[in-house]
């Protein structure tokens, strides 16, 4: 119920934004959208896989340069991952 939520917070990112950061020890705009999408990723695989892996490399490397990328990797994932989780969750039940 909450990546609606969260795709409509990245999707209110300015492009021209991006360096903003709300403290000078804070993550910057930018920061935050790679941080969450890719920590919501790891950590619904980590439930579907029973372990953490290594964290996301959060780098221009992760290609989230934008809202825009963002929104889109969010989308293509996190929805999977989910179907994942409650696949395993039912399979679970069945037992």
């Amino acid at each position: 119920m909450e990546a609606p939520v969260t795709l409509g917070v990245f999707g209110a990112v300015l492009d021209g934004g991006l360096d903003y950061r709300p403290d000078p020890v804070s993550k910057t705009a930018l920061g935050l959208l790679r941080h969450i999408t890719l920590e919501d990723e790891w950590f619904l695989e980590a439930i579907v896989e029973g372990r953490f892996g290594a964290p996301r490399d959060e780098s221009d490397a992760c290609g989230i340069r934008g809202p825009v990328d963002a929104v889109a990797r969010y989308r293509e994932r996190v929805p999977a991952l989910i179907a994942r989780v409650r696949e395993d969750r039912l399979d679970q039940r069945s037992d």
